[in-house]
C-alpha cells in the first residue's frame, strides 16, 4: 500500500511538472498591433525556422504553411496598416492565419516537452518518461543514421561473401 501511494505521488508530480512546463509555453507569434511589430515577430520566427533554430524540425510542407500564412497576415499589415484599422472579416482572417501558424509551430517546437508511460522490462510497474521534440528527433535522425550504416555495412559484407564465393567456385573447378 505504501509503495502504491509512493508511486501515485510521483505521478500526480510528475503531471504538475508537465502542466506547469506547458502552461509556460508561450505562442511564437503575438497579437501584433502594427505593421513594425509583426514584422519584428515574423523575423525572430523565421530565424528559428533555421537548421539549429527553435522550429529546425519542421517538414517542407509545413514550412511552406508557416511562410504563407505569414505572408497573408504581411499583406493584411501592409493593406490596412494596424490592426484598429482593419475590418472585421480582416481581423478574423489575420487571427485565424496567426493560428494556423502558432499550431503548426508549436507542434515542432524543439523545447516541447512529450511525455508518454514505458513498461520497464522485469516489472509491471509503468513509468513516465518525458522528453524535449528535439531529444525525440535527434534521437530518430541517429537511429535512421545506424540503419543506414547497418544496411550499408550489410550490403558490402554480401558482395564479399558473393565475390568470395565466386573466387572459391571458379578457383576449385
Amino acid at each position: 500500500m505504501n509503495k502504491f501511494f509512493c508511486i501515485l505521488m510521483l505521478s500526480v508530480g510528475l503531471l504538475s511538472a508537465a502542466n506547469a512546463l506547458a502552461g509556460e509555453v508561450k505562442p511564437p507569434l503575438t497579437p501584433a498591433d502594427t505593421l513594425a511589430a509583426f514584422e519584428q515577430q515574423t523575423a525572430v520566427v523565421q530565424g528559428q525556422m533555421q537548421p539549429h533554430g527553435r522550429y529546425r524540425y519542421l517538414d517542407r510542407n509545413e514550412r511552406a504553411q508557416v511562410e504563407q500564412r505569414l505572408a497573408s497576415m504581411n499583406a493584411l499589415f501592409k493593406r490596412y496598416g494596424s490592426v484598429g484599422a482593419m475590418p472585421q472579416d480582416a481581423r478574423i482572417a489575420l487571427f485565424n492565419a496567426q493560428e494556423k501558424a502558432n499550431s503548426i509551430l508549436t507542434h515542432n517546437d524543439a523545447n516541447r516537452l512529450v511525455c508518454h508511460r514505458v513498461a520497464l522490462m522485469g516489472s509491471n510497474i509503468p513509468r513516465t518518461e518525458c522528453l524535449t521534440y528535439g531529444q525525440i528527433m535527434r534521437e530518430r535522425v541517429r537511429e535512421r543514421e545506424n540503419t543506414r550504416w547497418s544496411l550499408r555495412n550489410l550490403d558490402q559484407t554480401g558482395r564479399a561473401n558473393d565475390a568470395t564465393k565466386l573466387g572459391q567456385s571458379s578457383g576449385g573447378g
